[in-house]
């Protein structure tokens, strides 16, 4: 599927401290990609799928489907340095052919009804809200596609609830508790931004590049309960 949009996203520009931060990053959150993987193995074999990755980030999970699957990819995210270093590493691994991005917000895409085999949220629907998010997004699932949704654990009674009422058919769910956050997400970012720390000393502010990741050290720290998360893998009703 090509990108109707067209979006012309700026090759990533090799701002080396703002690059280590990206990488650094993708590092941590590439410990993740064990997890989108047992969550892709429950789905069927889906010959050159259309994907649509919401929220996509800087594309760890996109660029591991990509690996997964001979399909095409859309992702779409607002983030500009994101995406700008996405681009930097599709084109690094050629994948110019079948991932395509939109920058734009998940709640103004405009995309046919019904196209695509597999649609994956990772962390995005804690941030819209579980319901609002199924509503808009499931109309972009062909009949018999499968949605692919990694989700905050709390209120899950509720997120059940919701699931029935679209009347979606549950194929797998598994659950990370706050210790697999800590020991595969936290600690690596801890860790790393240390390194840097070493490296770089007082040539870059530690603190003022890495606010958003200590931001989220510091959240765990204070709640770890509240990391716990689940993976959700979904089917659509056929016609």
């Amino acid at each position: 599927m090509k990108n109707p949009h067209n979006e012309d996203i700026t090759p990533y520009s090799g701002d080396v401290p703002l690059q280590k931060r990206l990488e650094i990053n993708d590092a941590c959150r590439a410990n993740f990609t064990k997890y989108t993987r047992k969550a892709f193995e429950a789905i069927p074999v889906i010959e050159k799928p259309d994907i649509l990755d919401l929220g996509c980030g800087t594309g760890v999970p996109t660029l591991e489907l990509a690996r997964l699957t001979n399909g095409k990819i859309v992702a779409v995210d607002t983030d500009r340095e994101c995406l700008e270093w996405l681009k930097e590493k599709i084109k690094r691994q050629n994948y110019q052919d079948r991932i395509s991005v939109i920058r734009k917000s998940v709640l103004r895409i405009d995309l046919p009804e019904d196209s695509f085999d597999i649609i994956l949220a990772e962390g995005l629907f804690n941030v819209i809200g579980f319901e609002k998010a199924l509503s808009r997004f499931v109309k972009f699932l062909k009949p018999k596609g499968y949605f692919m949704i990694h989700d905050d654990y709390r209120y899950i009674a509720i997120k059940q609830k919701i699931i029935e009422k679209y009347k979606l058919m549950l194929v797998k769910s598994f659950v990370l508790d706050e210790t697999v956050w800590r020991n595969e997400y936290c600690s690596c970012l801890e860790r790393k931004i240390e390194e840097f720390q070493k490296e770089w000393g007082n040539r870059v502010n530690t603190n003022r590049l890495f606010r958003r990741e200590k931001s989220e050290l510091a959240m765990y720290r204070k709640n770890p309960e509240n990391w716990r998360s689940v993976y959700f893998v979904f089917k659509k009703h056929g016609v």
